[in-house]
């Protein structure tokens, strides 16, 4: 199913924690990364939030009322757009608290990870790395048009402040959509994810994420705040401390000595130098345009001495595609995404050049566009203008290959940038 958001980040920032406190609003949101194997993610913009609304299928809060007395605390906060956040570790924690009300148990702060390096990142609220919106949510109907909004420094707590009765807390991608989050409190709703991980009062307690998938209400604990449960800036227990380091290793397979594709039939062909590993077998893993693993076919094998090919079949409906290898454990490693270079202009879309944009032309008006790189990141998204041109304002591009996609992925245009 087609996302009106397009999700086409193909990452996730998913809450690993939220913390009420012992007393007053020693409150705490911890993130984590989830950037996909040996990759980073960009967090430029994006949003951090309680519980933003009625939980509508548009604004995809967490309540069935917009009422303030629910646990809307007007404004949110946002990533600033600024280089130190353009590329977070796979596996990276991500800890904000109320620098006015410090929980004792906050450790040193380190916006930067480098006291010491160890892919934690510990922020108080006040940080110049992020940015407030005091305006939006607030307690109206309709309230959840995060994008677009004026930002200023943060200097309080208050725009993500949890009622202890019941409240959220949440990420939303740079397009407001919704991302990640959990909720508790008999007034809450699970929000997209039906993530209520407690149906009483919150207060003195914290929440927190063990192991497995982080969309299951399943794998969430609820403990008490100032207790051993409560761990701000560090892994939550041991399950915890496997999955996420889990994420932080890196090993990459060997690149293909090869790759062919046939454009006409959609086969490809993926040829190694050397055997597979024992007891193992690789596989061809396709992504489709919204980001999603749509499915993972083991492919057909031919061994020749030192060779071996892989033969898999693309049906031009996936334009990202990489390697994976079972192991007889059933775990997985992955190569880098790769891009079907097969793509064309296909519904009038036409390449018109770089004179500091990436312009096109014969897009339908109307229609959201997206600029994605070569590992599926959206870079930029645009509307185009009444005559069909379309404008992506990408300053330094680098070279190599992007494909422009329609929001409802009826055109799909492959590009090389050259300078």
């Amino acid at each position: 199913m087609l996302c009106a958001c397009f999700s086409a980040y193909g990452q996730t920032l998913f809450v690993n924690e939220i913390s009420n406190g012992t007393s007053g609003s020693k409150e705490f949101i911890e993130l984590v990364v989830d950037a996909g194997a040996c990759g980073t993610m960009d967090l430029r913009g994006y949003i951090i939030d309680d519980n933003n609304g009625a939980d509508d299928g548009t604004c995809q809060g967490f309540s069935t009322s917009t009422s303030t007395g629910q646990g809307i605390a007007q404004g949110h906060y946002m990533f600033d757009s600024i280089p130190a956040w353009q590329n977070i570790p796979n596996g990276s924690i991500i800890l904000i608290y109320n620098s006015l009300d410090k929980n004792p148990k906050i450790p040193a702060d380190d916006e930067d990870d480098t006291s010491p390096k160890d892919s934690i990142y510990i922020l108080p609220i006040t940080s110049s790395k992020i940015k407030r919106c005091t305006s939006i949510p607030s307690g109206s109907a309709g309230n959840c048009a995060f994008k677009g909004q004026t930002y200023i420094a943060p200097t309080a707590w208050t725009s993500i402040g949890m009622r202890n009765t019941g409240d959220a807390g949440q990420v939303r991608y740079p397009d407001g959509s919704y991302c990640h989050g959990i909720s508790y409190g008999s007034s809450m709703t699970g929000g997209p994810d039906n993530l209520k991980v407690y149906a009483s009062s919150g207060s003195k307690k914290c929440f927190y994420f063990n192991d497995g998938d982080y969309r299951n209400v399943a794998n969430f604990s609820v403990g008490t705040a100032g207790s051993s449960d409560e761990t701000p800036g560090d892994f939550n227990n041991a399950l915890n401390k496997a999955y996420i380091r889990n994420f932080r290793t890196c090993t990459l397979l060997p690149l293909p000595k090869e790759i062919s594709q046939n454009c006409e039939s959609g086969e490809l062909i993926v040829e190694f130098s050397s055997p597979a590993m024992d007891e193992s077998s690789y596989i061809l893993e396709w992504r489709d345009r919204n980001g999603e693993i749509m499915e993972a076919d083991r492919s057909d094998e031919a061994v020749t001495g030192l060779s071996r090919i892989l033969r898999g079949r693309n049906a031009f409906l996936y334009p990202y595609w990489r390697i994976s290898e079972e192991r007889a454990d059933g775990t997985l490693e992955h190569s880098p995404w790769k891009i079907n270079t097969c793509y064309s202009a296909e519904s009038g879309l036409s390449y018109l050049g770089m004179q500091g944009y990436v312009q096109v032309r014969g897009a339908r008006y109307g229609i959201t566009y997206f600029l994605v790189g070569s590992e599926g990141q959206v870079l930029s998204s645009a509307l185009p203008a009444p005559d069909g041109t379309l404008l992506f304002d990408i300053p330094g591009i680098k070279n190599g290959f992007y494909l422009v996609v329609s929001q409802d992925r009826l055109e799909v245009l492959k590009i090389t940038i050259i300078k």
